[in-house]
């Protein structure tokens, strides 16, 4: 490791100390906790991290593509004297959403004193533009708990309560002797170091060929959060650890147990579509802070190991009896959020279901103002000012079907959905360089007040006006991004 922020991980004897993560508040509902929002946070990652790639699955198996976005960095670390994460793969070379070129930006913007490296995982608060929480170790649980309201329908529980003691303490062992393991080896800087962590993780290898012996998964018949984490760095192997990393004494593929199960696991949707060899060998072996400046070879890139086997059948159906991998709770309480939700601008031929939806969703109101009031908002808001020059409809997209624009679907109110689309537009007016976004609401649509003051919108009541002179109000907010 090359970088003056790296070696501050290297013990005296040689041996390799991760850093610790310096954003860890957890997400939840307690009052220091980060809320839990459909749309309000980006997950950064780069496809050869084993840690962020955790994450992606969960995320994946969870449905949580349409409540968190995603921001991909290349496979490749960029040429500065630090360690840092790009965003290359992305037009002009920025992140669409965060306009960063480089992880520490976010990093640095969140805390100008940050002297660690800028890791992924990552989650961003889109709303506020800093890092809320970079802790790999717990990203995942918190997909698998406090986020479930937004699961997709049928998810699977991958942390199951009753087996979350001793997932935990599997996690550990997992963690300290493989998931880490492997980087004790490759950034060891004694040859003592390197041989205490070489023995530890095929001692715990070892252990595991023997658990999965008699078992499909490592709690037995369903996928867990324990096999994620396993597999992140199981699937690496053969392909970087094995040669890069000086993990030599077998490959994954000569433990039939662990190959078996690698495979299973591979053929899962959410693991092998989210599997990039060809990122994860540009990183492992053409990387500047993997590979030492002296190595002649370090531009070569790696024509094997052959990977056909991967798709080959794997017959762990065997050992559970059943086809079925994960854990679905068939009596589970309808989620709130169903699919994958999309927000994105609205076409010209759903302008007039738009509308209809806008009528629609204001409707449960026309009961408590006065006639004349609604019959002039229901004009206004099926008029054809959502065509005029500036103006951008955004709209909020629900298993196909558009439940929101500016006004949410009654039925879907519960979904995230006004959340998702107020960051929306909050991210466009920051992208354009504006100072701050401001909005009217009338002052009958108490729970749009409501959310808007959660986020952050103050009263600016000199702007607040009378349309119809019937004592209905028009309240003004502002959201100020300085």
């Amino acid at each position: 490791m090359t970088s003056s922020n790296a070696a501050n991980e290297i013990k005296a004897d040689g041996s390799f100390n991760r850093q610790t993560n310096r954003f860890t508040t957890p997400f939840g509902e307690k009052p220091d906790d980060l809320p839990v929002e459909a749309g309000r946070y980006r997950l950064l990652w780069s496809a050869v991290c084993p840690w962020a790639h955790r994450s992606v699955i969960v995320r994946s198996i969870l449905g949580l593509e349409g409540v968190i976005s995603l921001g991909t960095a290349s496979p490749m670390r960029p040429n500065l004297p630090h360690v840092d994460w790009e965003f290359s793969l992305d037009e002009d070379g920025v992140d669409p959403v965060l306009r960063i070129k480089y992880m520490s930006e976010i990093y640095k913007k969140t805390d100008p004193d940050y002297s660690g490296r800028p890791t992924v995982p990552v989650m961003v608060d889109i709303m506020e533009n800093k890092v809320v929480n970079n802790d790999y170790y717990k990203l995942t649980n918190f997909f698998e708990t406090v986020w479930a309201p937004f699961h997709k329908d049928g998810a699977p529980d991958l942390y199951p309560e009753h087996l979350r003691e001793e997932i935990d303490a599997l996690n550990e062992e997992i963690f300290h002797d493989v998931n880490n393991g492997v980087y004790k080896c490759g950034f060891a800087q004694s040859q003592e170091a390197y041989e205490q962590a070489y023995d530890t993780l095929f001692a715990r290898l070892d252990e595991l060929e023997e658990r999965l012996a008699t078992k499909r998964f490592l709690f037995g018949d369903f996928i867990t959060d324990s096999d994620v984490r396993l597999y992140a760095t199981l699937v690496r192997f053969d392909v970087a650890y094995y040669s890069a990393f000086k993990a030599n004494r077998n490959r994954i593929v000569d433990f039939p147990n662990l190959w078996g199960y690698l495979r299973d696991l591979y053929q899962t949707p959410g693991f092998g579509d989210t599997t990039d060899f060809h990122a994860i060998k540009v990183h492992y072996h053409l990387s500047n802070h993997i590979a030492s400046d002296d190595h002649k070879s370090k531009n070569i890139f790696p024509k094997g190991p052959d990977l056909s086997g991967l798709h080959f059948k794997h017959h762990r159906e065997a050992l559970s009896g059943k086809d079925e991998k994960f854990l679905i709770h068939r009596n589970k309480p309808v989620s709130r959020v169903s699919g994958a939700m999309i927000i994105r601008d609205a076409v010209e031929d759903e302008l007039a279901y738009i509308r209809e939806l806008r009528i629609n969703s204001y409707m449960e109101h026309s009961a408590v103002i006065p006639e004349d009031h609604w019959k002039a908002l229901k004009q206004a808001i099926s008029s054809d000012a959502d065509t005029h020059d500036g103006v951008e409809l955004v709209v909020a997209e629900l298993d196909g079907k558009i439940v929101g624009s500016v006004a949410v679907f009654p039925a879907k109110s519960d979904a995230g959905v006004a959340t998702a689309l107020i960051n929306e537009c909050i991210r466009r007016t920051k992208a354009k360089g504006y100072r701050g976004i401001g909005l009217h609401t009338g002052d009958f649509m108490e729970s749009a007040m409501s959310l808007y003051e959660r986020i952050g919108f103050l009263r600016v009541p000199q702007f607040d006006f009378e349309p119809a002179n019937d004592g209905i109000i028009v309240k003004a907010y502002q959201l100020s991004f300085e």
